[in-house]
């Protein structure tokens, strides 16, 4: 070996001459190739990064003896640090205590000759972190993107621990090419995989924070459905590790009814009619005949912080706008303040109201818009149904929003063009409904309050059409009005009467509209038919009526399709129907044409009426054990279990000893009762059920969202019925979300009025409502809204003491406990700290079978945890960890227990859980 010479520069170049003892630090050893010439490439420079301070040492080897190379080492920044110049060494070697971190560089120069060399280099770097073996959890994600170099989509996920996160990328398409980010909570792109030929992409990423992360899935090129898959690190669970539950098994499934049909066009470019799928979040396509041909899952593109699943409540289609081979159609998102613009295949193209990302639309045709929740100018609050005009070359489309009273009137570009002019209506504010539009462009629409049909010119501009030219007169049992639909060659309007689940027939003679004297005054629209059986027949005897109608479609031959969102399943008495779509040929108006219909209870032989048609996609109905979303749920003295099913209007009675898992094992199940009913007096039907529970009377008692408590036997025979909709002490508003009935009195919150009442049970069970109630019925209204002591904000669970002394209040609304002295009728506020994290929308509340703990549904944290009854002590009883592999723990609403001391949740994954107390 030659002679090894090094050098440091002197402080003018800014390195102090002071070595610093470096920190503990691996070495990583890097190895550059290359080749110089001291007449053609004289030097080459490499660069590397040193992530913690010490040594670094550099070699330089080279096989042409003849040749003399130097090296150079480069601190970040710039400058030359330390150097091997020697004219004989080979290789030339260098030592340097680095001081800083950052990219260092070394420089290799030939001097003289030309050689190729191999230079290493080691540096030291941070350790790299312990493997992590701690508790993780496992999320996927699927979507779709169209091809668009600005689209993307997010999805969220909650990192409680710091540790490495993982996540892979896949796609169907292999002509399209997605890229994948990280991104940090807070904001902000931390780890990508954007190759432009691996599929799938897939990420590691050291996490040093925790909160909400987020993925980013970004279509560069093609376009393509996708599954990401992420892996996380979570907290463990005090739960498991504490020994305080095991789990013990689950009882139900997710099971919802294939369809939920709501709104529904039918679609001239195919001949097929749409169907909107509501709680399925997904739009239908059907043959007129009823084969199923396809199902559009929700894709509006991009959600910020994950969005919300899009709820199709009305669909039109749009034979002005055809994309990918027939119609586009539309579909009316209330819980997005938006309404969306797809495909004839099902694939986004633009949103014009609230946005749930940056991205309005796909391209110059579709841009969509922007408006912030609201109402007018543009803005929306609950857009519900919607029409295309097919008649002016504008096409312009009509929205109601019957929170905002008003239809607004829109171009395809969302521009917003105006409102429907209601001067003259005779109605102070309008609630308007279904929307329609003839043959010569008059536009027609259903009046929830007056019960009318109400005709308007067509819309040009702010300050021309849009006023009413003609109307029906108001029809009495036309109530709450959903949908209508227009046959425009018979010049017939079929309006859709949910309360009392009818169909209406109008006739309107064109040369009448508007007539010599337009406006509201002009009843050209008559009342000429009606149909209340899902035969088609009126009231007949031993026919089963119509469950729960929504909407109505019209094709070119003049059939109407009808959605029956609810009904019975193969099980109950009566011939099976409902969850579908119920087809019929109108009957001859002309061979009945004046149909009465007073006599409201029997057989109305003046009316027309249906015969209903084959529709080959029968009835739909959830499985046995299935939830669409369950919330309620009480176990009676036999151990047998009751829950609420909300969404699917119902309730289901099983046996815990035994087992039901899946739809094709479910032996636990043992009966159901319940249907989707207004609310009256002696209706037995629910809206929404919310709360349940088994009293010490023996009975069932189920809190509706139609605002009433409601008894049954524990066969599901109906008792009694008592509430109404108010403000007023005794009536409820919001619906009641919690109900204990327990000595003799029955316990009630009131979500909207912010309230906790208490009834006496005998009386209330004589009567119907607070209006006719005897003395002493309402014995306790306490609270007010607010968030003071005594005031509430969406109260929902309660538990009342063994001694019936006091009661204990779950908030949602202010993540709180209220303790109410019934005694003083004071109230005390509770904000226990579980496990160093307060409540997070707490739901159901209740006692253990010692009264010891509270055990309280603490949903958005997606645990359970019991408190103290002084709100001192509070530990986390279940999370995630505590259920096995591929059962999912998302926020348990209401918690009761068993005789066997065993604790029962009913989650918002669509299972209830049974777990043993341990700790």
């Amino acid at each position: 070996m030659g002679r090894f010479r090094w050098w440091i520069m002197s402080a003018a170049v800014g390195v102090a001459l002071m070595l610093v003892p470096a920190a503990s630090a691996d070495t990583a050893t890097q190895t550059f190739t290359g080749t110089v010439s001291s007449t053609g490439t004289v030097s080459k420079t490499f660069a590397f990064d040193v992530t913690q301070t010490g040594t670094i040492s550099a070699s330089l080897d080279w096989p042409v003896s003849s040749a003399n190379l130097d090296l150079f080492l480069v601190q970040p920044g710039g400058g030359d640090v330390a150097r091997a110049v020697s004219q004989t060494a080979n290789p030339e070697s260098l030592t340097f205590d680095a001081t800083q971190t950052g990219t260092w560089k070394i420089r290799v120069r030939a001097t003289s000759g030309a050689s190729a060399f191999t230079a290493h280099v080691s540096h030291p770097v941070i350790p790299p972190p312990p493997p992590d073996t701690g508790p993780t959890d496992t999320a996927t994600f699927t979507g779709t993107l169209p091809t668009s170099s600005s689209i993307t989509r997010t999805h969220s996920f909650d990192v409680t621990r710091t540790g490495t996160i993982t996540a892979n990328l896949d796609w169907s398409n292999n002509a399209a090419n997605f890229d994948l980010f990280f991104v940090q909570p807070g904001g902000g792109d931390v780890a990508k995989a954007v190759s432009t030929t691996a599929k799938p992409e897939q990420i590691s990423f050291t996490a040093t924070q925790t909160g909400t992360w987020k993925i980013r899935v970004k279509a560069t090129s093609g376009s393509s459905d996708y599954t990401a898959t992420v892996v996380y690190p979570v907290e463990q669970s005090s739960g498991g590790g504490g020994g305080l539950a095991t789990f013990y098994k689950s009882i139900g499934f997710s099971g919802p009814a294939g369809i939920y049909a709501y709104g529904m066009d039918w679609d001239s470019s195919d001949n097929s009619i749409l169907v909107g799928d509501y709680w399925n979040y997904r739009v239908q396509r059907f043959s007129t005949s009823g084969s199923h041909l396809a199902s559009y899952s929700d894709i509006t593109g991009p959600k910020a912080n994950g969005g919300v699943q899009s709820a199709a409540y009305d669909i039109a289609a749009d034979p002005t706008d055809v994309v990918d081979g027939g119609a586009s159609y539309w579909a009316a998102d209330q819980g997005s303040s938006n309404f969306v613009e797809f495909s004839h295949t099902g694939n986004w193209l633009q949103t014009i109201g609230k946005q749930q990302s940056s991205v309005t639309g796909t391209d110059a045709s579709h841009p969509g818009h922007s408006y912030p929740v609201g109402c007018g100018g543009g803005q929306m609050n609950i857009p519900t149904h919607i029409m295309v005009d097919t008649v002016f070359a504008t096409h312009y489309l009509y929205v109601s929003d019957p929170r905002c009273r008003q239809v607004y009137v829109f171009d395809h570009h969302g521009v917003y063009k105006g409102a429907l002019d209601w001067s003259g209506s005779g109605v102070g504010t309008p609630i308007p409904r279904g929307i329609g539009e003839d043959a010569a462009g008059h536009i027609f629409v259903a009046e929830y309050s007056s019960r009318r049909i109400f005709v308007f010119s067509p819309l040009v501009d702010s300050t021309h059409g849009g006023t009413i030219i003609a109307s029906s007169p108001a029809q009495s049992d036309l109530r709450d009005v959903r949908g209508i639909a227009i046959d425009q060659t018979s010049n017939l309007v079929y309006a859709v009467g949910a309360a009392l689940n009818r169909v209406y027939e109008f006739h309107y003679t064109p040369s009448s509209i508007p007539g010599a004297n337009p406006g509201a005054s002009n009843t050209a629209v008559r009342f000429v038919n009606e149909w209340r059986n899902s035969d088609g027949t009126n009231n007949a005897t031993g026919h089963q009526g119509f469950d729960s109608i929504r909407f109505a479609a019209v094709d070119g031959r003049g059939n109407v399709y009808v959605g029956e969102t609810w009904g019975c399943d193969a099980f109950c008495t009566g011939t099976a129907y409902g969850y579908g779509v119920e087809k019929f040929a109108p009957g001859d108006i002309a061979a009945k044409p004046n149909c009465d219909v007073s006599t409201a209870t029997t057989t109305v032989n003046t009316c027309a009426g249906a015969t209903r048609l084959s529709w080959s996609t029968g009835p739909q109905p959830p499985p046995r054990g299935g939830y669409n979303q369950q919330n309620g749920i009480a176990i009676d003295g036999s151990d047998n279990l009751y829950v609420v099913d909300t969404f699917e209007q119902r309730v289901q009675k099983f046996d815990l000893s035994s087992t039901c898992t899946t739809a094709g094992s479910c032996p636990a199940w043992m009966l159901q009762w319940g249907s989707r009913q207004p609310a009256a007096p002696t209706s037995d039907g629910f809206g929404y059920p919310r709360a349940l529970t088994f009293g010490d009377d023996g009975r069932a008692w189920v809190g509706d969202n139609n605002n009433a408590v409601m008894a049954f036997t524990t066969s599901g025979s109906f008792v009694h019925r008592f509430g109404s909709q108010g403000k007023t002490a005794g009536q409820f508003s919001g619906g009641v979300q919690g109900i204990q009935v327990v000595g003799g009195k029955v316990y009630a919150t009131d979500v909207g009025g912010c309230r906790l009442q208490v009834f006496d049970e005998t009386k209330l069970l004589s009567t119907t409502s607070i209006a006719h109630a005897p003395s002493g019925t309402l014995l306790e209204s306490l609270g007010s809204c607010g968030t003071a002591a005594g005031q509430m904000t969406a109260p929902r669970g309660i538990a009342v003491s063994p001694d019936g002394s006091t009661a204990y209040v779950a908030e949602t609304g202010t993540n709180r406990i209220t303790k109410w002295n019934l005694s003083t009728k004071t109230a005390t506020v509770i904000k226990p700290t579980c496990a160093g994290k307060g409540l997070a929308q707490p739901w159901g509340i209740t006692w253990d079978p010692s009264h010891t703990w509270l055990y309280i549904g603490d949903v958005k944290n997606a645990r359970i945890v019991r408190m103290s009854p002084d709100g001192a002590t509070c530990q986390v009883v279940v999370t995630q960890a505590d259920l096995p592999t591929g059962l999912q723990f998302q926020g348990s609403n209401f918690i009761e227990f068993d005789s066997a001391g065993r604790m029962w949740a009913s989650d918002n994954s669509r299972h209830i859980y049974g777990f043993t107390i341990t700790g």
